[in-house]
């Protein structure tokens, strides 16, 4: 049983002692690529394991990139004890590391 739109809760609470690999909803909750590999080579055969672990690794990172790419370009203007905001600390980050400052 996949949930799409149901009680996520009452689903793990029912899935609490199946192993991982078992679930219904596998690899979905897993990162890593070795996970989306093994489960893609069991319902597709004809797949290399290895030509796929480098696929999952390469799209699982692509979506992470992806995410902090977009988190970084927020234009929040959330203010630290400091006075200092999201933005100027971004544009600081980036000038640091434009000009090879790593302290």
């Amino acid at each position: 049983m996949l949930i799409h739109n149901g009680d996520h809760a009452q689903y793990e609470i029912d899935n609490a002692d199946v192993p991982l690999k078992e679930r219904s909803d596998w690899p979905l909750p897993s990162f890593d690529a070795k996970h989306w590999a093994e489960a893609f080579c069991k319902i597709n055969p004809w797949a290399d394991e290895g030509t796929m672990l480098t696929w999952f690794a390469c799209a699982l990172m692509r979506g992470f990139d992806e995410h902090a790419a977009r988190i970084g370009n927020l234009n929040l203007d959330v203010r630290c004890e400091y006075g200092c905001t999201l933005k100027k600390v971004n544009a600081a980050l980036r000038l640091s590391t434009s000009k090879g400052v790593t302290e």
